[in-house]
């Protein structure tokens, strides 16, 4: 049988709001005494009652990662895994609980996460891939759930933390290099037209093509929803159109390998050697190693964060 807190209180021999304490605020117990308690625990095995020290302490330690993509999206995608692996690493070594939401419209998430927060089943969030409309977030700065966004919101106010890459750099480096090689002619496999992603890349590659002005090319742009099948279709409607694209420019790791399969498709072949700034080193190189990787390192240096943020929030 597993050992209590009352049998550590009584091998200790202090008492059990002494135990507690150690637990719950060790810097407010003398060395002597915190000695003797964690002795104690070690020799008895004993394992706190997590739940229970939340509700001792009236602080909810769960946090919600949303992402607004089906479940099957969210697990093919290199940049959801990432992102919830890191944030689930920090709530680990942190004695806090990640819940994670797939699959909900955004309007929906804005009620379930008021109810959940009142409710004290999570005491904050971190929501992903922003809109431009920002209905899930009226509802959260009305009930004052504490959250931080990954991505650039809609609505940019002190009241709304997040963290991003600069997306508008992004979308202007990838153009300018394609151009720099050659290309006029460029397909551009953007994300949802709702999310301010698309918005921000969008905007660096068509500032980045009008200052072309001499020759400015053309940009064949195509909305997506991030996927690998809509990645190879859009890819393939471009490479089989009368005037095709020299170069195809993405806004996921998975449309490029959907950009890759239709190429195949098409009977074209892609670069041999890397064109882009630097090869990639994780599970996805084997099928794309001449990809540009622009936001494997920001990703994880945003879950980080993003767990550090909500974990002192509430």
């Amino acid at each position: 049988m597993a050992s209590t807190i009352n049998d550590v209180a009584k091998l200790a021999g202090v008492s059990r709001q002494t135990v507690s304490r150690v637990i719950n605020e060790p810097t407010l117990v003398n060395s002597k005494t915190l000695d003797k308690v964690q002795r104690a625990i070690k020799i008895l095995d004993y394992h706190p009652n997590i739940t229970a020290r939340f509700l001792a302490n009236k602080r909810v330690k769960t946090i919600g990662l949303y992402m607004p993509f089906s479940a099957d999206q969210v697990r093919q995608n290199l940049f959801f895994s990432t992102l919830s692996s890191v944030v689930c690493q920090f709530c680990s070594q942190h004695d806090y609980i990640m819940q994670l939401f797939t699959s909900l419209t955004r309007e929906d998430s804005g009620r379930l996460f008021a109810r959940l927060y009142k409710e004290r089943q999570v005491g904050g969030l971190i929501l992903t891939c922003p809109s431009v409309s920002n209905e899930e977030l009226i509802s959260l700065l009305t009930e004052k759930i504490p959250f931080i966004i990954v991505g650039r919101p809609g609505l940019q106010t002190e009241q709304i933390p997040y963290v991003d890459v600069d997306n508008v750099e992004a979308g202007r480096l990838a153009t300018a290099h394609l151009i720099d090689y050659g290309h006029r002619r460029i397909g551009f496999l953007n994300g949802p037209a709702d999310m301010t992603l698309s918005e921000d890349l969008r905007q660096g590659v068509t500032a980045c093509a009008a200052a072309h002005s001499a020759e400015q090319p053309l940009i064949l742009e195509a909305e997506t929803d991030l996927t690998f099948a809509a990645g190879y279709v859009e890819a393939l409607r471009l490479l089989t159109s009368p005037k095709r694209p020299t170069a195809i420019f993405t806004a996921d790791d998975l449309l490029a390998i959907g950009v890759k399969k239709s190429g195949r498709r098409a009977g074209l072949a892609h670069p041999r050697r890397p064109v882009g700034p630097q090869r990639r080193s994780d599970r996805l190189g084997p099928y794309f190693p001449w990809c540009a990787d622009l936001y494997r390192y920001a990703v994880r240096t945003a879950g980080r964060y993003c767990g550090r943020i909500s974990g002192t929030q509430h």
